[in-house]
C-alpha cells in the first residue's frame, strides 16, 4: 500500500470522528428533554425547536395579536389625540374669544344706536327756516311708525325759502309733509293748537323702550293742502 493511500485512509477516519463529534454536540444542544446544568430550570435554549419539528409553511395562520396590545395601541392613539386637540385649542382660543368679543361689542352698540328713543321737533327745513306750526298730525299717539311712515304735515314761514323772487307770492307760506326715519311708538304728541313755533320746538317722542338720545331723523317733501281736501 503507498503512501498516499494510507494518508488519505487516516484523513478520512479523522473527518468521520469530528463529524460524530459535531452530530453529537449539536444533537444534545437542540434536544429539549437533554438536562442542563440547572435540573430544576430550563435554559432558553431548549425552547428552541427540534430538527424534527413542524415549521410553518406559508399558508399557516399567523397569530393574532393579544387584546393586551390592541388597548395599549389604541390608548396611544386617544391619548395623542387628545393631547393634539390640547393644543390647538390652547393656541386658538384667545384668538376666537377676542373676535367673539369684538363683534359682540358691534352688535351691542348698533342695537343700542337704534333701539334710542327721539325727540319729534319742528325741523329746519332750510339754512333761513326759522318757524313753522303744526296743521295736524297723521298718526294718533300709540301709533307704532317704521321708516318712511308720513307722520305730520306743517306749514312753514316763507323765510323757508331764502330769495323773495323765487317766493310764488308775497305771503307764499309752504306745506310741508315729514315722513319719520326712525321706528317705534309715537308718543306725547302735542301740536301747541296750531301756533307758530320756533324751529327746534318738541312735538312728541318716538319711543323705542329705552332713553331719549337726541331728535329724530326725517325726510319732508312740499304738499299741496287744497289738492287733499
Amino acid at each position: 500500500m503507498s503512501t498516499a493511500s494510507v494518508e488519505r485512509r487516516r484523513l478520512q477516519k479523522k473527518n468521520e470522528e469530528m463529524s460524530v463529534i459535531i452530530t453529537s454536540l449539536v444533537g444534545s444542544h437542540l434536544n429539549p428533554a437533554c438536562p442542563t446544568q440547572d435540573s430544576g430550570l430550563r435554559t432558553q435554549d431548549s425552547q428552541l425547536p427540534t430538527p424534527n419539528s413542524q415549521l410553518p409553511t406559508p399558508n399557516s395562520q399567523l397569530p393574532t395579536p393579544k387584546l393586551g396590545s390592541r388597548c395599549l395601541t389604541l390608548s396611544v392613539s386617544l391619548y395623542c389625540c387628545q393631547l393634539s386637540i390640547f393644543i390647538l385649542h390652547n393656541s386658538y382660543y384667545p384668538f376666537f374669544v377676542s373676535l367673539r368679543r369684538r363683534q359682540g361689542r358691534k352688535k351691542t352698540m348698533r342695537r343700542s344706536a337704534m333701539a334710542l328713543a327721539k325727540r319729534i321737533t319742528i325741523p329746519q327745513l332750510s339754512p333761513t327756516h326759522t318757524s313753522a306750526r303744526v296743521v295736524r298730525f297723521l298718526c294718533e299717539p300709540g301709533t307704532s311708525v317704521e321708516e318712511y311712515r308720513p307722520v305730520l304735515i306743517l306749514q312753514c314761514t316763507a323765510d323757508l325759502v331764502a330769495d323773495p323772487a323765487d317766493r310764488p307770492t308775497p305771503g307764499y307760506k309752504p306745506f310741508m309733509l315729514l315722513e319719520s326715519l326712525e321706528e317705534g311708538v309715537l308718543k306725547e304728541l302735542d301740536d301747541w293748537q296750531g301756533e307758530w313755533m320756533d324751529v327746534g320746538t318738541v312735538l312728541g317722542v318716538v319711543d323705542d323702550g329705552d332713553e331719549i338720545d337726541g331728535d329724530w331723523t326725517w325726510q319732508a317733501y312740499l304738499h299741496d293742502e287744497d289738492d287733499e281736501e
